[in-house]
């Protein structure tokens, strides 16, 4: 998985961002390994590579799961107005 093509794919930022804030209305009564499935299930369909372990983070708001032999936390960073994904291997 090339990380530098999945922090610019713009299918999987408009995931996050869509999920983020939707978790922000709904943390009290959803439960947010639901948001990771849906997170990691965008993440394998934009990039067409298997993940596994999937498991969310909060804060801030992403995922952690292996591929390839390596643990990746791709998150969401915001400031002011702008998003864009981070990852960190």
């Amino acid at each position: 998985m090339n990380l530098k093509e999945l922090v610019n794919n713009e299918n999987v930022l408009n995931t996050f961002v869509n999920l983020s804030f939707r978790w922000e209305d709904e943390q009290e009564y959803e439960d947010f390994n639901d948001y990771a499935e849906v997170m990691g299930k965008s993440v394998a369909k934009n990039t067409g590579s298997e993940i596994s372990d999937v498991t969310g983070t909060k804060k801030p708001f992403g995922i952690k799961f292996n591929c390839e032999g390596k643990k990746i936390h791709l998150y969401l960073k915001t400031k002011g107005n702008s998003c864009w994904l981070a990852a960190a291997a």
